[in-house]
């Protein structure tokens, strides 16, 4: 019983070290991403119109993509 419970610890460890890791990786990519944009088309009034015009998009799809699966799941499993 002891092996199973060290065993299963390890699992969870691995894989949150896993999704922390990816977690962080898609934090800096993102910062990469903003600073590169700003880089090529400077500071100003058209890159604050990207950026706003890129919030509603970026948001609906973080919502569907979190959301769906935990709605359409226990649909598809009955």
């Amino acid at each position: 019983m002891n092996f199973y419970k060290r065993l299963s610890q390890h699992y969870l460890f691995k894989n949150a070290s896993i999704t922390a890791t990816l977690s962080a990786a898609g934090a800096v990519s993102g910062l990469i991403l903003d600073a590169s944009i700003v880089s090529i088309f400077g500071v100003g009034y058209q890159t604050d119109a990207f950026f706003t015009a890129l919030t509603l998009p970026l948001l609906l799809s973080s919502v569907f993509s979190i959301q769906c699966p935990k709605i359409l799941i226990p649909v598809f499993s009955e």
